[in-house]
């Protein structure tokens, strides 16, 4: 499991259609809601992403399937990004992975930086999701 679960958190260094394009005004390829679809080269699927937020200068952003929640966070024009992987909302792994221009990680991050993606926050109260090592949860701010 721990090997299929790392593969998934590398997806995001893949290179996306866009690779070698003008900047459009935003890199994503679909917006339904609050998330945002990323198309990588040679894949009919899309890597659906939410933005939640940011706290002491670090944005961060989830991307869930299933079980699995993989929430990656990032500096501004950072060189690596911090991975956080739960599976059934248990912390899994925690790795550092370079930063590859281009790649779908890349685009997200620069449609964050650029004001491009809202915030996921649920409908019902307001709340905001955000992630640390204890998992992902909702919150105030």
């Amino acid at each position: 499991m721990k090997i299929l679960l790392s593969f998934f958190a590398l997806s995001l260094l893949i290179t996306t259609s866009h690779a070698g394009t003008q900047p459009p005004e935003y890199w994503y390829d679909v917006k339904d809601g609050f998330y945002y679809g990323y198309e990588a080269v040679e894949s009919p699927k899309l890597v659906m992403a939410r933005y939640l937020g940011e706290r002491k200068g670090i944005s961060a952003a989830i991307v869930k399937e299933d079980q699995e929640a993989t929430v990656y966070f990032c500096k501004p024009n950072c060189k690596h990004i911090k991975v956080l992987q739960f599976w059934q909302r248990e912390l899994i792994e925690e790795t550092m992975l370079k930063m590859v221009d281009g790649s779908i990680a890349w685009e997200i991050f620069q449609d964050i930086w650029n004001g491009k993606l809202e915030r996921y926050q649920r409908e019902s109260d307001g709340k905001y999701l955000w992630a640390d090592k204890s998992g992902p949860q909702w919150t105030d701010q």
